[in-house]
């Protein structure tokens, strides 16, 4: 049986957009859009999505950022 090989490189779901926009096709009739500079966590098809493009960068979890119950990323309230 064949092991998958292990990576050393750690990836993040978190990215910020760079580009002035990123939309990114969920499925067929749902879209979603990124405006510029937007701090976003989302599944890898997206993440893989938005690299291809060159609109977004992997980032580390912002300071300041977390996720509510329903995975929206919200801004800590200082």
């Amino acid at each position: 049986m064949a092991r998958k090989a292990i990576t050393s490189e750690k990836s993040s779901r978190w990215f910020r957009v760079t580009g002035p926009r990123f939309d990114w096709i969920v499925k067929p009739t749902v879209m979603v859009s990124f405006p510029h500079g937007a701090i976003g966590y989302k599944p890898q098809a997206c993440i893989d999505a938005g690299l291809a493009a060159g609109v977004i960068e992997v980032i580390e979890r912002p300071k300041g950022y977390s996720l509510d119950k329903a995975g929206n990323v919200v801004r800590d309230g200082n």
